[in-house]
């Protein structure tokens, strides 16, 4: 029996080879699969990565010491991939009152004719960085940085800050990924005058979104970047990726179905 299985040895060694080599082609096709879902653009959501010179700001303001709304300072280089927007948080005012130490540095009101569905736009995306500098970091008082949505009519305001703060990279652009709910446990009301809920906002047909720093003991100080924002829906596995996946276990079938010829 032993010189037996000494001569059919070979073979089954040659059989594992052959199936080391169909594994590492799935393998391959699930690592550039996943490339391409990294990649591929999400349909829907809005999107601002501030990369165009004739756009600049692009519609996005700050709230001044003066109660002003100037737009927030665009550079054309320096971003993750381009231009982006920067604020000396000096110069942000308290809104609405200076004992509130609530401050706005970046929000717009360019997309006001449309709004955010929370049920299938829920992933929010932010580049942050501190570009204040090791002699100066930034300092935001014991504060957080927050993403707020809330709507103005002309008549009344109501908005509400979502209640998990955003990380701020220090001296490197940190990638924020944020899933919103419309869970109002999830959510701090900011300001409201009209008696609404966050139900209400959330169906609002026009609303607006920003970032906010609150909860501090005093005004932020530093250098601010904000890059590369979008909201939109949860990214879905590419069709490539499934068919990787579905051809690595119907290998491993085939394999555990083989019977042992040693």
């Amino acid at each position: 029996m032993k010189p037996q299985r000494l001569i059919c040895q070979p073979a089954r060694w040659i059989s594992m080879c052959a199936l080391a080599v169909r594994v590492a082609k799935v393998s391959w096709s699930i690592a550039v699969a996943a490339v391409l879902s990294s990649t591929a653009p999400s349909m829907g959501g809005y999107m601002e990565t501030w990369n165009e010179a004739s756009a600049g700001a692009n519609g996005w303001v700050y709230w001044s010491k003066s109660d002003t709304e100037p737009l927030v300072p665009w550079l054309g280089a320096g971003g993750q991939d381009g231009g982006y927007v920067s604020i000396d948080l000096s110069i942000l005012g308290a809104w609405p009152s200076v004992a509130s130490l609530d401050y706005y540095p970046a929000y717009t009101f360019r997309d006001a004719t449309r709004s955010i569905d929370i049920a299938v736009e829920p992933m929010l995306k932010v580049s942050l960085k501190d570009e204040s500098g090791a002699s100066a970091p930034l300092n935001l008082a014991g504060g957080h940085l927050y993403f707020w949505m809330g709507r103005n009519d002309g008549v009344g305001s109501t908005y509400y800050s979502f209640n998990t703060p955003l990380d701020i990279g220090d001296g490197d652009w940190i990638v924020n990924e944020l899933a919103l709910t419309s869970h109002s446990a999830d959510w701090g009301l900011i300001y409201d005058d009209q008696g609404k809920t966050l139900a209400d906002l959330l169906a609002e047909p026009q609303q607006q979104w920003g970032f906010r720093i609150f909860d501090g003991t005093g005004d932020p100080q530093g250098q601010l970047g904000f890059d590369n924002f979008s909201i939109g829906p949860v990214p879905e596995p590419a069709p490539l990726m499934l068919l990787g996946w579905t051809g690595l276990a119907l290998l491993q079938r085939r394999r555990l179905g083989q019977p042992n010829r040693a």
